[in-house]
């Protein structure tokens, strides 16, 4: 069961951009796929076709277990 979260911002809270994105290894690419699949499926992130303001490059983990932590 997902939890509803709500971010709420201060009104001078400005827009935030990283431009330089990270590479992802060769052997995680195919992990991260599927985890993105089905973080979308569950409604946990959206696909978005336009730029956004908001932009974060993503930071990839190896959990315990052999999954990845995004």
């Amino acid at each position: 069961m997902l939890e509803v979260f709500r971010i709420n911002l201060k009104d001078s809270t400005r827009p935030f951009k990283i431009w330089a994105t990270r590479s992802i290894l060769l052997g995680l690419r195919s992990k991260v796929k599927d985890e993105l699949k089905d973080m979308l499926k569950l409604g946990v992130i959206k696909s978005v076709e336009i730029p956004a303001d908001w932009c974060f490059s993503v930071t990839i983990v190896l959990k315990a277990n052999g999954g990845i932590r995004m």
